[in-house]
């Protein structure tokens, strides 16, 4: 996804500015429009009237936006309370802005995504709508179970891991194991934790067979380099985590 390609090393720049785990979301703008905007683009082109989306319940979002938001809002207010957090985030570190392309995509994420915390995406969905249906198939309609998947996806569909990992966990994102080492160095947990721990309370796994998953998880700063030929060494950017540990 070339907007992807054209954010993510403009959004680390500005991380790296002010690394605190607050905007580590930032690096995933541009991967969510160019996914929900090419799904429809191929769903209207096949005349395919209904999206089965393969996302898990038991994958957590929540820790990320909840420390974006203003504190003590009123559960009701909590997505008023995630934009003007990130409004907040944005003035305290405003090298987000320095790139035209950088804003305009972050605007369109809030304008017409349909992640959990998009303000506008239901109202423009009722003035602009189609005739596309989108089910989220594992949240209402069909048990997520990890081990099955794996094996669907595996034996009957040929699904191959893209990148050197022990999990398929995000295994198809090159950016996901920066952000997640970056999250755990910072926070001390990630995504990983948070899925593994719905998978136990799940019954689907063991907390030891979590904690060896946690323990297997590979570091990936290293990818940094490669991905965004970026003029910055791994020492520096350690440094900077340091001082930005909670």
């Amino acid at each position: 996804m070339s907007c992807y390609k054209k954010c993510f090393p403009v959004h680390l720049k500005a991380w790296l500015k002010r690394p605190v785990p607050e905007t580590l979301i930032t690096f995933c703008v541009g991967c969510r429009l160019g996914i929900e905007k090419n799904i429809k683009k191929v769903a209207t082109a096949k005349n395919t009237p209904i999206i089965f989306i393969g996302d898990t319940p038991f994958e957590g979002y929540y820790y990320k936006t909840s420390i974006i938001k203003i504190k003590k809002t009123p559960l009701k207010f909590s997505k008023f309370s995630f934009i003007f957090g990130y409004i907040k985030q944005i003035i305290v570190n405003p090298y987000y802005l320095l790139n035209y392309y950088s804003v305009i995509m972050q605007i369109k994420e809030f304008l017409f995504c349909s992640h959990h915390f998009n303000l506008f995406g239901p109202i423009l969905q009722r003035l602009l709508p189609d005739d596309i249906h989108t089910i989220h198939l594992f949240y209402s309609y069909y048990r997520w179970d990890e081990k099955e998947i794996e094996r669907t996806i595996t034996e009957k569909l040929n699904w191959k891991r893209e990148f050197d990992s022990n999990s398929s966990y995000r295994g198809g994102c090159s950016v996901g194991p920066i952000k997640q080492s970056l999250y755990r160095i910072l926070l001390g947990y990630n995504d990983l934790d948070d899925h593994l721990s719905c998978l136990i309370r799940d019954g689907q796994i063991t907390r030891e067979e979590a904690l060896k998953r946690i323990h297997n998880e590979p570091s990936s700063l290293k990818e940094i380099h490669d991905f965004c030929n970026l003029n910055i060494d791994e020492k520096h950017i350690l440094e900077l985590l340091n001082t930005a540990r909670r």
